[in-house]
């Protein structure tokens, strides 16, 4: 297990800009041996970086304590996960969205919001504490959404 969690957990996520946490971000990504291989820091929502693949397994066991890499490919030998760091700006959200071919899991590192549901229905807000582990199987559709007064980070995979 990498230091980055608890380094994430040391540095808090408060009042600063999105693209100062992803700046910071990045720096303990690469302090803690991952690879970034995409990230876009002005999203209409807020920013998102994307760790190679060879780093998903390490990136499961990291931020999603329990989980067997296996586990998190639901059983499909050879799946590719697709490691991301998402981060919602106050007030903002993502695209209400599904996917057909995988499924999604969330933990998040600071407190948040979503919504889901299994046909085009939205459903209510639904908080999230820092912590707190979201599974979307594949064909669900999901939102995040960000805080009020403050940024939402989560690990996804």
């Amino acid at each position: 297990m990498s230091e980055l969690p608890s380094r994430l957990n040391e540095r808090g996520v408060g009042s600063e800009t999105a693209p100062e946490l992803v700046s910071d971000l990045e720096s303990l990504i690469a302090e803690n041996a991952y690879t970034a291989v995409e990230q876009h820091h002005s999203k209409p929502w807020g920013a998102y970086l994307r760790l190679a693949a060879e780093d998903a397994d390490r990136f499961v066991e990291d931020f999603f304590p329990g989980l067997d890499p296996s586990e998190a490919r639901l059983g499909i030998e050879g799946a590719e996960l697709s490691p991301k760091f998402l981060i919602v700006i106050p007030g903002q959200r993502l695209s209400w969205q599904f996917h057909d071919r995988r499924a999604e899991r969330w933990r998040f590192l600071t407190p948040g919001a979503y919504r889901k549901s299994m046909d085009d229905t939205e459903s209510d807000r639904i908080l999230a504490e820092a912590g707190e582990v979201v599974q979307f199987q594949t064909g669900e559709r999901h939102r995040l959404e960000g805080m009020p007064d403050s940024l939402v980070l989560v690990a996804e995979i």
